[in-house]
């Protein structure tokens, strides 16, 4: 029911008509169609909900069973009619779908003799495939007219075309299986590790960095390119060789300028590394006018929106722009797909939130002068409730949560819940954060439990804690996929803001 929920939702009715399958879903008393249109209606969730409306709660999943599957036949069907001409589906995409859909039916013409027919699709389509660079396609296309130009109808100068057509797209889906491999093998590495590569890791990448630029100036495909460029661009990310990254990004959009061909996709994650790099060299400006470019070409409410305010909100953060920063979560949690979303960006602007409301009682941010929707009441054990993954992680990713949820204690004065934080962060600090990258926490965990024994003054306080202060100083924040959401709000600005907040009470 879940997939015949999901294809209804894609395929409109107004899609369905397009696609001329219309005859069992445009008579209200046959089951197939009210079972559709209840899908629609939101009705129908589940086959409890089909078996009551459907056949007035009779015990019928025998025949609900055979409802389903000749309706999710005929939706996978129509996904092949589906309108995809609007502003969510240009040039790549629409391409892809003629030249697939020409694949196919080559491939049942050939199969029913029509050799002629199905090879002059194959030697038109071939052309626009070989512009996208669809490089299975055009292996899949070559073979074909290989084949063909050999067996039924001799001809060899096309066959030795299509020969070397055929041995340069194998070569192609070699190195594209090749670097994805490589690509997704790091960013596994970099998101599950807590300290950065570790030396022989850094040794076997920088020598496969040297394998892909060699591979780049034999293959020429957009896919093998966009992930060379990634790959190089992350590794460099993790290098700190920050005007590098720029460096690379600024090729990769070159090189599909030069092809002629228009891929958001590849925009969005050339320029997301270049905005990162650009954050990291603290030329902010140019960070909020990339992500600015990347919202404008991101579909709102999706993945890489969400993901692209997550930066942005940090940006605003780092500048103490907290009204503005305030205004982003406000936009994000109140959009109707939010829930939706992926549960780690769900989690993450929940840790955000938690922030956001100390900085409301600390008098930072004013909710009534913002044009967003306010934000909802904060109450902590729901915040928990909220960030699973993160409140129990191990590797440094909820120190974000165990920092908030401390100094939300010491702002609602719970002197004797203090104490019984401090003990399991002490605990948490000494087992848990004990490398390089987590060497700020560290300060920032001891200055905190410092606060009882400065008896909550703040003069007091920063005496107490100033060589810890000072090693902050000595080690200033940087971002990178290691601490990206371990400080929500700097250290430094949250030293600053909890002397503040001391010298209010």
């Amino acid at each position: 029911m879940d997939y015949i929920i999901s294809l209804s939702e894609l395929i409109t009715r107004q899609k369905i008509h397009q696609a001329a399958l219309v005859d069992e879903l445009d008579f209200n008393e046959n089951k197939m169609s009210q079972l559709y249109n209840n899908v629609l209606l939101g009705k129908i969730k589940n086959d409890q909900d089909a078996i009551s409306i459907l056949y007035n709660g009779r015990d019928q999943m025998g025949s609900l069973k055979k409802l389903k599957q000749r309706l999710y036949h005929r939706l996978i069907n129509s996904v092949f009619f589906i309108d995809q001409s609007g502003s969510n589906y240009k040039d790549i995409f629409e391409a892809a779908k003629t030249c697939y859909k020409h694949f196919a039916a080559a491939k049942l013409l050939i199969g029913n003799q029509k050799n002629k027919v199905g090879i002059d699709i194959v030697e038109k389509t071939i052309k626009m495939s070989m512009k996208y660079e669809f490089t299975d396609l055009n292996y899949l296309f070559s073979s074909l007219l290989a084949n063909y130009y050999v067996l039924s109808d001799t001809h060899k100068k096309k066959y030795e075309k299509y020969i070397a057509l055929q041995d340069y797209y194998l070569l192609a889906i070699s190195g594209e299986n090749y670097i994805e491999r490589l690509y997704r093998t790091l960013g596994i590495k970099l998101s599950k590790s807590s300290s950065g590569l570790s030396d022989e890791d850094f040794s076997y990448y920088k020598k496969e960095l040297n394998v892909v630029i060699e591979k780049q100036k034999e293959i020429k495909t957009t896919k093998f390119n966009l992930n060379a460029y990634l790959f190089q661009a992350n590794l460099y990310l993790e290098l700190k060789e920050y005007p590098k990254i720029i460096e690379i990004v600024e090729a990769g959009l070159n090189f599909y300028r030069e092809k002629d061909i228009k891929s958001t996709a590849a925009d969005y994650s050339l320029q997301t590394r270049a905005a990162i790099a650009y954050f990291l060299m603290k030329d902010y400006h140019k960070a909020e006018q990339i992500y600015e470019q990347n919202l404008s070409i991101t579909s709102p409410q999706s993945s890489n929106w969400f993901a692209t305010y997550n930066h942005y909100f940090a940006i605003k953060i780092i500048q103490n722009q907290f009204s503005e920063a305030y205004n982003i979560l406000s936009k994000v949690i109140n959009s109707n797909e939010f829930d939706k979303t992926h549960p780690l960006l769900v989690q993450l602007f929940r840790i955000k939130e938690a922030y956001i409301h100390f900085l409301i009682e600390l008098g930072k941010i004013d909710p009534s002068q913002s044009e967003e929707k306010p934000i909802r009441k904060f109450k902590l054990s729901r915040f928990l409730n909220d960030t699973p993954t993160y409140s129990q992680d191990k590797r440094g990713a909820n120190i974000s949560i165990l920092i908030i949820q401390m100094l939300l204690l010491v702002q609602n004065k719970q002197h004797i819940k203090i104490i019984d934080k401090l003990d399991a962060l002490n605990m948490y600090s000494h087992r848990y954060l004990r490398s390089d990258n987590t060497f700020r926490s560290n300060c920032f965990i001891k200055m905190l439990a410092k606060l009882p024994d400065a008896d909550y003054n703040p003069i007091r306080w920063e005496r107490y804690v100033k060589k810890f202060r000072d090693k902050l100083n000595d080690h200033p924040f940087e971002l990178s996929y290691h601490n990206l959401d371990l400080e929500v709000i700097p250290f430094e600005t949250l030293y600053d803001l909890v002397v503040e907040m001391l010298g209010q009470k």
